[in-house]
């Protein structure tokens, strides 16, 4: 019984990620709410920050990863859940010293690059064509509708509604 027990646990690791939900502040006092899960392995992080306050809120995607360098090469494979690959090309000004910081608010590229990860299961993180980090995206979009699916960014810029 307790094989089968641990052999449940093991394969509940790999299955389900592991999101935490919370509270971050911008740079100007709005109140973002923030999606985290983490690989121990890489020693990286993936967070989307959600900002609801203003006329249609926004978005930002933060990739952490100690080996991030400013000029590297990288790029994020996101495995959709159909099995396709959506490749998603890193802008170099979007590369800081240990990370990856997107948010666009005028074009809207953080708001995709957060439609695409919802509707992954997976989403691996390369430089040069080395693996650096890998991440499991089953459970985001569960999280995110509980916790932001009653705003207008979630119905109109996730769901591509048009507003009245």
């Amino acid at each position: 019984m307790k094989k089968i027990i641990f052999l449940f646990l093991i394969f509940s690791a790999v299955v389900f990620a592991k999101w935490d939900v919370g509270t971050a502040y911008t740079e100007d006092g709005k109140t973002a709410t923030t999606f985290t899960t983490s690989e121990t392995k890489t020693e990286s992080s993936l967070i989307i920050s959600v900002v609801l306050e203003g006329s249609d809120g926004y978005s930002s995607v933060n990739i952490k990863n100690k080996d991030i360098k400013r000029g590297d090469n990288l790029r994020l494979d996101i495995r959709d859940r159909a099995g396709n690959l959506v490749v998603y090309n890193v802008f170099s000004s979007d590369i800081r010293e240990g990370e990856i910081l997107i948010i666009d608010r005028q074009t809207d590229r953080s708001d995709r690059l957060v439609k695409m990860l919802l509707s992954g299961q997976s989403a691996k993180l390369y430089n040069n064509e080395e693996l650096s980090a890998a991440f499991n995206l089953k459970q985001i979009k569960k999280f995110m509708r509980k916790n932001v699916g009653f705003s207008d960014w979630y119905k109109y810029k996730l769901k591509n509604r048009e507003k009245k």
